[in-house]
């Protein structure tokens, strides 16, 4: 399964329980700039304009999340609950600050960092043509030589994006697309329980 198709099952699953509480839900994407696909509602039938929207995605180009999350702030009046679905692979290099002041603004953030098995285990031994799954490009990799170098650089960017994510009180969660989605729902459920009872 791709990291946009279990991304998509985690996400709707998560608006369903949602709705069922009686939120309004919405949903947006992003690419170098906002989409916002169905605005948040708490009406009969808006569950299913979510469930089609996600079921039709597709990934198209570059990411620029934080240009998305300013732009999406900008729109939110009330205070909201903020899921967030990405790799962070190619979101820009301010989008950790971005997601730090959508939560400065009293929103409550959810960062699911969203990763293959491969991208964090790197199991290949032999040459390997890398292709990028967003543009044209083809790396020949002696795979081998770089496994250790880059277990470490990856291991430091997850170290790097899980600290930024505590510090501004996000709720962070690693979540690799080999593990239950039941588990990403029963850790946000947590999660919300718990903010919901401080807030009081």
């Amino acid at each position: 399964i791709t990291k946009q198709q279990y991304s998509v099952n985690c996400a709707a699953a998560l608006a369903y329980v949602l709705a069922r509480q009686g939120d309004a839900v919405g949903f947006a994407t992003f690419a170098d700039r906002l989409d916002l696909r169905v605005p948040p509602r708490a009406r009969r039938g808006h569950l299913q304009e979510i469930f089609a929207n996600l079921e039709s995605l597709e990934a198209v180009g570059t990411t620029n999340l934080a240009v998305a999350l300013d732009a999406l702030a900008e729109g939110m009046r009330r205070r909201m609950v903020l899921l967030i679905f990405t790799d962070l692979l190619d979101a820009g290099e301010d989008a950790m600050k971005a997601i730090s002041r959508v939560a400065a603004r009293r929103h409550d953030v959810a960062l699911f960092h969203t990763m293959d098995p491969d991208e964090l285990e790197f199991p290949f031994e032999d040459s390997t043509l890398f292709t990028s799954l967003e543009d044209d490009r083809q790396v020949p990799i002696d795979a081998r030589a770089i496994r250790q170098a880059y277990l470490d650089e990856i291991g430091q960017f997850l170290r790097s994006v899980e600290l930024q994510a505590r510090s501004a009180q996000v709720e962070y969660q690693l979540i690799r697309t080999d593990s239950s989605p039941s588990n990403v729902l029963a850790r946000f459920l947590s999660w919300r329980s718990s903010a919901r009872h401080s807030a009081r």
